[in-house]
C-alpha cells in the first residue's frame, strides 16, 4: 500500500513545541509506516504545511511596516481579535450571539471560516 505523510503546525504553541515540529511529525510517520512495511506500506510523498500563525502574520507586517490606525506594531492579540470579528462578514456581536448586520461584508464567510480553523 502507497502512504503519503502530511504534516501541518498552524498555531504559535506548535510551533514553539519540539514535539510538533514538521520535522519530528515526519520522523514519527516514517517510523510507523517502516513498522509496518511487512504489510506492504511504501512511502509515496510528504506533504508539509507550515500554516500561519498570528506571530508569522505580526512579521510579515513588521518587514513591510505596516501599522494600526495608532501608528504602532500590530500585536498578536490584536491580530486575533482582527481575524475572529465577524462584523467583517456583515454581522455583529452582542452579548455572546451573532447578529446579521446592515452592513455589507468585506470578505466572503468560507474565508473567515478557514481563518478560524487556523486560530
Amino acid at each position: 500500500m502507497r502512504c503519503a505523510i502530511y504534516t501541518r503546525v498552524s498555531t504559535d504553541n506548535q510551533v514553539e513545541k519540539d514535539y510538533n515540529s514538521l520535522e519530528t511529525q515526519k520522523e514519527s510517520l516514517m517510523a510507523y509506516i517502516q513498522a509496518h512495511k511487512y504489510e506492504g506500506w511504501e512511502l509515496y510523498d510528504v506533504y508539509e504545511d507550515a500554516g500561519y500563525s498570528a506571530a508569522d502574520l505580526n512579521n510579515t507586517l513588521k518587514e513591510k511596516n505596516i501599522l494600526n490606525r495608532h501608528g504602532k506594531t500590530f500585536t498578536k492579540s490584536s491580530i486575533k481579535n482582527i481575524l475572529t470579528n465577524p462584523v467583517y462578514i456583515g454581522k455583529l456581536k452582542y452579548a455572546g450571539k451573532i447578529y446579521n448586520g446592515l452592513h455589507q461584508p468585506i470578505i466572503s464567510e468560507l474565508l473567515f471560516n478557514e481563518a478560524q480553523e487556523l486560530h
